[in-house]
C-alpha cells in the first residue's frame, strides 16, 4: 500500500500535517484521546513545543486512541511520536482515513518502536485528513503512557548527491550546572543531556533550474530562524543514527565559490 523508505540522506520536517499548535485553542485538532480520567494530563500537550509537556493517559490496560485531524487532506512522508515512555512491547498502530470512522480505514500499519523518538519515513497512497493513533503498552512500569508531541507532514530533504557533507559532527551536551563552593568542591544539579549536530554543507547549486536544495534551505530558515523547533532525520535509512527535535543554534552564513557554489554549515541543538 505504500512505498519503502523514499528519498536519502539529510531532511527537516518544521511544516506540520499534524501537530499543528494553535494559539486560541492549542489542542483543537486532536479530535479524542481515550482515556480521560482523572490523572491525564491534558491532550493539548501534545501539540506544546516543549516535549516536557506531556499527554498522560490515565491507565495502560486498554488501547489508547489519539485521533487528529490534519490542517488539509495531506499526503504525509513523515510521522514522528516524541517524547514518550512506550516500552519496547508496545503494539503502536497508524491509521488513515477520508473522514472519522475507523471502521475500515484505507490505510493501517504497525510502526515500529524506537528509544525517545519513534519516527515511521514512507509516503502514503493517497491524501487523508484523519489520523488515528492506537498504542497498546500493559506491562508499562510507569503506569501510564507519556507523549511529548506527535508531529507529521511532508519533510524537506536534501537530494541529487548534496544531502550532506563527507564529515559531519554528533556530540553530547550536559546541561547541567556547577557551582564552586566555599570549601573548594563542587556542586551540582542534575539535568538533562542532549545532543548536537555539526554537519557542513560543500558547494551547494545556486544556479537557477538546479538549486532546489539551496533555496528549500533558504525558505526553511525563512521559516524557523532559530526559534521554531523541528524534526532533523540525519539519514532516512537509518534514523536510529541521529533523528532529534530542537532548533539551529544560528543562521549559516552562505560561502560563494566559483560559478556561485555555496558553503554553508549547519549547526543543530536538541531540546526538551
Amino acid at each position: 500500500m505504500a512505498n519503502d523508505c523514499i528519498g536519502q540522506g539529510i531532511s527537516f520536517l518544521y511544516q506540520f500535517d499534524l501537530g499543528n499548535k494553535h494559539i486560541i485553542n492549542p489542542g483543537q485538532n486532536i479530535i479524542s484521546v481515550t482515556s480521560t480520567a482523572t490523572g491525564d494530563f491534558d491532550k493539548a500537550n501534545l501539540v506544546t513545543d516543549s516535549t516536557r509537556h506531556r499527554w498522560r493517559s490515565a491507565e495502560i490496560l486498554t488501547t489508547q486512541e489519539i485521533v487528529i485531524k490534519a490542517e488539509l487532506k495531506s499526503q504525509i512522508d513523515t510521522f514522528a511520536i516524541i517524547g514518550h515512555n512506550l516500552t519496547e512491547e508496545a503494539v503502536i498502530r497508524l491509521e488513515a482515513n477520508i473522514d472519522n470512522n475507523f471502521l475500515a480505514p484505507p490505510f493501517s500499519q504497525l510502526i515500529p518502536w524506537r528509544k525517545n523518538y519513534i519516527v515511521w519515513l514512507t509516503e502514503l497512497d493517497d491524501e487523508y485528513e484523519y489520523y488515528k493513533i492506537s498504542i497498546l503498552d500493559p506491562t508499562n512500569p510507569c503506569g501510564y503512557i507519556e507523549i511529548g508531541r506527535i508531529i507529521g507532514g511532508r519533510a524537506f530533504t536534501l537530494s541529487g548527491g548534496e544531502d550532506v557533507s563527507d564529515s559531519f559532527s554528533i556530540s553530547k551536551q550536559d546541561a547541567s550546572d556547577k557551582m564552586r563552593t566555599e570549601g573548594f568542591s563542587t556542586a551540582s544539579n542534575q539535568r538533562v543531556k542532549y545532543r548536537q549536530l555539526r554537519a557542513p554543507l560543500s558547494k551547494l547549486d545556486s544556479k537557477d533550474g538546479s538549486n532546489d536544495n539551496w533555496q528549500g534551505l533558504r525558505d526553511m530558515f525563512d521559516y524557523v530562524g532559530i526559534t521554531v523547533p523541528i524534526l532533523t532525520i540525519l539519514d532516512r535509512d537509518q534514523p536510529d543514527l541521529f533523528t532529534a527535535w530542537g532548533k539551529f543554534d544560528d543562521i549559516p552564513t552562505e560561502s560563494y565559490l566559483t560559478n556561485q557554489y555555496v558553503n554553508e554549515s549547519l549547526k543543530f541543538s536538541e531540546e526538551f
